[in-house]
């Protein structure tokens, strides 16, 4: 591939008053066979006068500009160096071999001749010079039209004109509506056709995609629309949805530039997202289309990429470059390390890239890993990374855990070692998985690392938990497995994940030995599921185990909840709702409320239940910000997560892939979540429109108390679950309010909380101003 390409794209974007597509001047033809599957952009033209104008090689900008004089062939390279030049400000440098070569296609392509004075006045050349020579080659290609004069009326182009700029802008516009030209209402019209021309009578006629059909003065179209040259790919949409789509499949490269060629050549993430949405590409269908067109373009000599996937800058190169050098130079202006590690990782996926990118990669993130300043847990992020894709595992990175697998172990059994705190570091539940194989490598006798695992099975960070589970299983030490199983029941937030997953084989009856009795078993995991509810926003190990905890739970007929509660009493059963009252994930409450209802119905027949106990309440601020929250999983994360499913299927086998199975889990918990919020939303009540009691705490309430043990008095705001955007606002379902709730004042209330008891004294009781 030659050095042209970047003219090409050069000589299509950046000025609206572009006459590309006026008729007359001739047209590059692609070199490219119809049908071939294309990595690479097209190219057209032999030489670029673009490239010299960017060197500043004048002489030899004046000697090729010259040679094109003596040629009959297109001008897109001569349209291409004046825009360049009126970017880069160099528009005088080009005006003597614009009048020179304009004086040469006067006689015999006039058209020509407008087209190159034109694009030159617009780009910022002399109207002093121009205008004169401009408005004669038009009136000798087009005034002898019958449409010239209401035309030339109609843009003000005259001999005398004050504004040519202007007068030539509508003007060259105009020549532009045909029947058959694309056009584009930004403002939600979306893309159509011209399908009819009243020249006479000054009138357009257009159908839209939509299939909204118009018929308006042309003067008017012109205004309202923009005119898509044909080789803009929005065109496409009416005029040839199968080639459209033919490109998109098959050159994606073609049409990243096409897209680019939009924006002067750079664009980031959310311009070509945007861009290709106007080519009925969205959602997963464009996820998947920029992770292919990405990796391409890492690997072409004619883009450079910088940034992340979503936030990625886009540029079109003037010339071939080389492709790893520009990634080296890019990642090494990503100053985080965990960028460079996230990028490197995904262009790494799938295996589909040349030994130089590879190389460059990995030597890049190989330097920077060893650098000072980075976290820890990124430089380790990144030397797995390595270790994967090299034999052998780093020196720093075996440095590192010898010298942690040789530290002296805590005294305090509940403390992880340095070795296992080491790899809890790591962010990446694959990178998680990995430290595995670490540990076989730095433990390779077999009775040794059995025993490691065993010991410290319950430091186990979440990727690791199911391959050493695996192992432990095919090791017949179910035995140890129930004693760790009963030793996390009794503290069930220290290691979540690993708690779901020994619930899973314990009872199940994969695992066997002493365990608490059921009731006892079941407490334990509710008790899981509102520490889980509690934690896991912004936590995606705690969002994987709720929903890993819920489906065990309430799956299944009959659920494993109703085997564990089935024989046990009331006030087992009391106590399971009152603990899951402190707030668990809609189908665990849904499952124990149904249970109870058809085991104890007299707990709910025991007292007539205060209003705040028999709905969901928030003031109208709340309920605006559980709207926001939903708003914001259906347009942002939800779409993130589409594109995160696609990644982690490029990593290879779904079977074994921690990555794909992560990316389903989140997609799991956020359309759980979208769905419990538009429960909630179903049946949420106002405080507004809520009866409070006199003088009783309730929702709605604020309370004044003393803390009797350390004597300090405090007020609050009791409100709904949505509405603590103040520090002085707690919810109603909060363990403290919930201990106040139906109190009065001069009570003095004994409120159990997280951490241990407390008494107070009710000082005061008084309204919340609401609204």
């Amino acid at each position: 591939m030659d050095g042209s390409w970047g003219a090409t794209c050069f000589g299509q974007f950046g000025l609206n008053a572009s006459v590309s597509s006026l008729p007359e001047p001739s047209r590059p033809q692609s070199h490219v066979p119809v049908g071939a599957p294309i990595l690479e952009p097209r190219v057209s033209l032999p030489m670029s006068l673009v490239a010299l104008i960017h060197d500043k090689n004048w002489q030899a900008l004046e000697e090729e500009w010259s040679s094109l004089m003596l040629q009959d062939g297109p001008l897109d390279d001569v349209y291409a160096a004046l825009r360049y030049a009126s970017d880069h400000k160099s528009i005088p440098r080009c005006m003597p071999l614009v009048r020179e070569h304009a004086d040469a296609l006067a006689d015999k392509q006039p058209a020509d001749a407008a087209q190159m004075l034109g694009i030159a006045l617009l780009a910022g050349g002399n109207p002093g010079e121009l205008v004169g020579p401009l408005f004669k080659a038009v009136t000798k290609a087009w005034g002898d039209e019958d449409w010239y004069a209401p035309y030339a009326e109609l843009a003000g182009l005259h001999e005398n004109v004050q504004d040519m700029r202007q007068a030539w802008r509508m003007f060259s516009t105009l020549l532009k509506i045909e029947p058959g030209t694309a056009i584009v209402h930004s403002k939600g019209w979306g893309v159509g056709e011209i399908t009819d021309l009243d020249r006479p009578g000054l009138e357009v006629a257009v159908k839209f995609k939509t299939g909204r059909r118009d018929r308006l003065p042309i003067k008017s179209a012109v205004e309202i629309f923009e005119v898509l040259p044909e080789e803009d790919l929005r065109s496409l949409v009416v005029k040839n949805p199968d080639e459209l789509a033919r490109l998109l499949r098959e050159e994606p490269l073609e049409v990243l530039r096409n897209v680019l060629m939009r924006f002067r050549g750079r664009a980031g993430y959310a311009v070509i997202k945007g861009a290709l949405f106007q080519l009925g590409v969205e959602g997963s269908s464009f996820s998947g289309w920029w992770r292919r067109v990405r990796k391409h373009a890492e690997g072409s000599p004619w883009f450079e990429i910088s940034g992340t996937a979503t936030k990625a800058q886009v540029q079109l190169n003037l010339q071939a470059a080389d492709p790893a050098e520009s990634l080296r130079r890019t990642l090494r202006l990503t100053h985080s390390l965990r960028k460079v590690h996230s990028r490197v990782r995904d262009l790494l996926a799938g295996g589909h890239v040349d030994d130089g990118m590879r190389a460059a990669a990995l030597e890049t993130v190989e330097a920077m890993a060893i650098e000072e300043g980075h976290p820890e847990a990124d430089k380790l992020a990144c030397w797995v990374l390595l270790r994967e894709h090299r034999e052998g595992t780093p020196e720093p990175l075996a440095e590192r855990l010898s010298e942690a697998a040789a530290a002296e172990p805590p005294s305090d059994p509940s403390q992880a070692p340095q070795l296992w705190e080491l790899f809890g570091m790591l962010n990446n539940s694959r990178d998680q998985e990995r430290c595995v194989q670490l540990l076989h490598e730095i433990i390779p006798d077999e009775a040794t690392y059995k025993k490691e695992v065993v010991t410290n099975l319950q430091h186990a960070a979440p990727g690791m938990v199911r391959p050493l589970l695996s192992e432990l299983m095919e090791a017949k030490q179910g035995t140890q497995l129930v004693a760790q199983y009963v030793s996390l029941l009794a503290r069930p937030s220290r290691n979540p994940t690993l708690l779901v997953a020994l619930a899973a084989l314990a009872e199940n009856g994969k695992i066997e030995g002493d365990m608490p009795i059921p009731a006892h078993r079941a407490q334990s995991l509710i008790r899981l599921a509102v520490h889980l509810e509690a934690n896991r926003i912004g936590d995606t190990s705690a969002q994987r185990a709720q929903t890993k905890l819920s489906a065990l739970l309430t799956e299944g007929s009959p659920n494993l909840l109703k085997k564990l509660l089935k024989k046990a009493g009331t006030p087992a059963l009391r106590s399971a709702m009152h603990l899951a009252e402190r707030g668990v994930d809609s189908p665990l409450e849904g499952a124990l409320t149904n249970l109870v209802a058809e085991i104890a119905p007299e707990i709910f027949q025991e007292t007539e239940k205060p209003f705040w106990e028999t709905g969901l309440w928030t003031t109208k601020i709340g309920l605006q910000l559980l709207e926001d929250q939903l708003r914001e999983l259906v347009e942002v994360k939800l779409p993130e997560n589409s594109e995160a499913i696609g990644k982690a299927a490029s990593y290879g086998d779904l079977s074994e892939n921690s990555e794909w199975e992560a990316a389903i889990e989140d997609q799991r918990n956020l359309t759980t979540r979208a769905a419990e919020i538009e429960a909630d939303l179903r049946s949420v009540q106002l405080l507004e429109n809520a009866t409070l009691p006199a003088d009783v705490v309730s929702p709605g309430k604020s309370v004044k108390y003393r803390d009797l043990a350390s004597g300090k008095e405090k007020t609050l705001r009791i409100l709904g679950p949505w509405d603590t955007v103040d520090d002085d606002i707690i919810s109603y379902r909060a363990p403290l309010a919930a201990g106040l709730l139906g109190a009065r004042s001069g009570d003095t209330v004994q409120i159990s909380l997280p951490a241990g008891d407390v008494e107070v004294l009710l000082l005061e009781v008084d309204y919340v101003k609401l609204g």
